[in-house]
């Protein structure tokens, strides 16, 4: 009598927001299974963009022109859409296309990454649009002329002589506090 030991492996997990309605399948004793991500629609259009990929038992994803992932567009060719929908659609069509992507490459969204960069970037150029502001109203020379009536309590630069960065640079206008001292705030 001939015994067979079959070995099992760990089911590798399926790429995030993906389903598989089939299960395993068997190729030439290579096992695979066929997955879909979620469908997109835009609103007021008659379609849906899908998507579908092929994962091998050890996790790989095809990725030939064949058999890689691909992204279906089913709307109706003589749908008319509005030019607010074909934005809509080309937005959904890049977020489709990232998705298949990562399913690829295993890398996080590199769109979020950028949206933080970006983010980051905006509150930085806030925080110097702020000090810009700041600069221009030390910048009025009469206000540069009365802050240097005054010592800096940041530098200490004497009356008559314009204050100084750390490098001992002058600088291009007056420490606010010394302006601050000059108007009498302080």
């Amino acid at each position: 009598m001939e015994t067979t030991i079959m070995t099992q492996h760990p089911e590798p997990a399926l790429p995030p927001n993906t389903v598989c309605e089939d299960g395993w399948q068997d190729d030439e004793g290579q096992p695979y299974r066929i997955f879909s991500g979620r469908d997109r629609r835009v609103p007021g259009v008659d379609g849906v963009i899908g998507t579908s990929a092929i994962q091998y038992s050890d996790g790989t994803i095809e990725t030939s022109e064949d058999d890689g992932p691909h992204i279906w567009l089913g709307i109706a060719a003589n749908e008319a859409i509005t030019a607010t929908q074909a934005r809509q659609l080309a937005a959904q069509l890049i977020d489709t296309a990232d998705e298949v992507d990562r399913w690829v490459s295993g890398e996080p969204d590199s769109r979020l990454n950028a949206a933080r960069g970006s983010l980051w970037l905006a509150l930085e150029k806030l925080s110097q649009l702020e000090r810009d502001k700041a600069r221009l109203a030390l910048n009025c020379m009469a206000c540069r002329v009365e802050a240097e009536d005054v010592r800096c309590p940041i530098c200490r630069a004497e009356p008559g002589q314009p204050c100084a960065d750390t490098d001992g640079e002058p600088r291009i206008a007056p420490h606010a506090s010394r302006a601050s001292v000059a108007r009498g705030d302080e």
